[in-house]
Order: C-alpha cells, then structure tokens, then sequence
C-alpha cells in the first residue's frame, strides 16, 4: 500500500508544487526542492515531537506521519531522550517531518552534530500504510539514564 504523499518520498516525485532534486550520493538523504528552497526527511522521537517542549524548532515543517524505526535501538532517558546503536532494544517511534536545509542546519547545531548527538540515516515504517521511507535520525552512542524499552518517549 502507498499513498500519494510516499510514493513522492520513495520515487523522488515532488511534493505538492515542489520538485525532486538529485542528492549528491546516498548521504545526502531524500532531498527535494519547492523552487526557493531544499527539504529533507527527518524522523525525530523525543522533544522535537507535536506537543513537546522543542517542538517549535520545526514547527512550520510539514508532517508526513508517524512511524517506527525498521531496525531495532535502544532508547535511553536521563533529562531528555536519545537513542543509542550500540544496543537492539527495539524499534524507536516518533514522527516524520519534511524539513527545510535551514531548520536542519539548525537542528544540527542545537542536537550537536556532530559532537554530542550525530545525524544518520534511518529507514522508517509509516504507520499510515506500512510503507518504508528513508529519514534522517539523531544518535548518541553514550547510553546513560533509564532504558526506555518500548522506545517510545513520553515524557
């Protein structure tokens, strides 16, 4: 099953009034262009979320929906959450945004990529239609605080 909105993630088929850009290369994640500016997948599972604290820092982006990470992590929460690769906990749910460059540029210097939190890619299951997308994720590999075993943050 695949719903408009995916199949111009997956295919590279533009948003709405936008069009599909090539991306120097697999690092450079789904990229695509509205004419004045460049926009990328991200998947965020903590306080970035609809409802959260630091949502406002991508508040404007466009939600695509919510899923799960297809490989398995291990979320951790001392302050605040993160997830670690260094353990296959489970998979992380959150929520999947289209970002502009700026917003992401931003978010990489308020997560500290990166030094304290590094950005990678992630393929995600959409829980609208089961479809798999391919999003950019934040990593700390230094587990700390409380396991959070569902790897789902609420607070």
């Amino acid at each position: 099953k695949r719903t408009k909105a995916v199949l111009w993630l997956e295919h590279g088929q533009p948003p709405p009034g936008g069009r599909a850009v090539p991306g120097p290369g697999q690092e450079s994640g789904p990229l695509f262009s509205d004419g004045v500016g460049m926009y990328h997948l991200l998947f965020v599972y903590g306080t970035l979320k609809q409802g959260f604290d630091n949502h406002n820092l991508i508040d404007g982006s466009y939600f695509v929906g919510t899923g799960r990470t297809v490989r398995r992590f291990a979320m951790y929460k001392e302050i605040v959450p993160y997830v670690t690769k260094a353990e296959a906990i489970s998979s992380i749910h959150g929520e999947l945004f289209r970002v502009h460059s700026s917003v992401l540029d931003m978010l990489d210097l308020f997560e500290g990529n990166p030094v304290c939190n590094c950005r990678e890619q992630v393929e995600v299951v959409l829980d609208q239609d089961n479809s798999t997308v391919s999003a950019w994720m934040y990593f700390n590999d230094t587990p700390q605080g409380d396991l959070v075993p569902s790897g789902v943050y609420t607070r």
